[in-house]
């Protein structure tokens, strides 16, 4: 929910612009919230608490002190100051930093928030595309068979991967469960205790992995596996003995 405040002394002006607020589409479900002192807001105020603070000129102890002192705390923090008459030097110093604007109270300001809050969407997504895109992607790889599980992972390390093993299918829940941000996983079928299927069915019964690939390292492949890994929803399979450049084409492929 998006969370605005207001620093204001109660007034008419006031009550229009929170008005504006709840008749604009984008924030029409916000909580809103009034403070009358500027300083008590100031330090009680905890980062990333609000989307959105309007700053009254005449707050106490002055808008441009509410504004430094917020800014020390916070610099992410959309502010808004506010006017009933335009203050032209007042607006200039005002604006000076990042995600600030200015209103008048007196203006039809339903626009200006829509544009603020259509801009801070945009920000928001654009940051976390670009965290997901400097993130190497992590794979799991479970095999009990230790030779396998040394050349996997060092083939998926030096291809710029982030890996994770596991040697048997218990091992691999708990590292699913430690690492909730796996991006693929490989299983070998054939592993005592609990086997590849046995495995993928315990991690659709729990929920885990939504949405993850998961590809099936294994030296056959019949009609009967076929079936099975069909309904267990599996990607793709792995053949062993496979050529480098393959497996790191299928490997690409289940991650787009």
């Amino acid at each position: 929910m998006i969370k605005i405040a207001v620093l204001s002394k109660s007034d008419t002006y006031t009550k229009n612009v929170i008005r504006q607020l709840k008749q604009s589409e984008i924030v029409a479900d916000a909580k809103i919230e009034e403070f009358n002192n500027g300083k008590d807001f100031v330090n009680n105020y905890q980062p990333g608490e609000w989307n959105l603070i309007l700053i009254d000129e005449n707050i106490e102890p002055d808008i441009l002190w509410v504004e430094r002192h917020l800014r020390k705390k916070d610099s992410h923090v959309w502010l808004i100051g506010m006017s009933v008459l335009r203050n032209d030097a007042l607006i200039e110093e005002f604006i000076k930093l990042p995600r600030t604007s200015f209103l008048l109270k007196l203006d039809d300001n339903r626009k200006l928030f829509e544009e603020i809050f259509d801009s801070e969407d945009q920000v928001q997504s654009q940051v976390q595309q670009a965290v997901t895109n400097q993130r190497k992607k992590k794979i799991l790889v479970v095999d009990d068979f230790e030779n396998t599980l040394f050349v996997v992972k060092f083939t998926l390390e030096h291809a710029d991967y982030e890996v994770v093993t596991a040697k048997n299918g218990f091992e691999a829940l708990e590292q699913i469960r430690k690492n909730p941000d796996i991006d693929l996983m490989i299983v070998d079928l054939n592993m005592p205790k609990m086997n590849g299927f046995q495995l993928i069915e315990n991690i659709r019964k729990e929920n885990l992995l939504p949405g993850v690939p998961i590809l099936i390292l294994t030296t056959d492949i019949d009609q009967k596996k076929r079936e099975r890994a069909k309904q267990l929803k599996v990607t793709g399979w792995i053949q062993k003995p496979y050529k480098l450049e393959d497996f790191l084409e299928i490997i690409q492929r289940a991650l787009k």
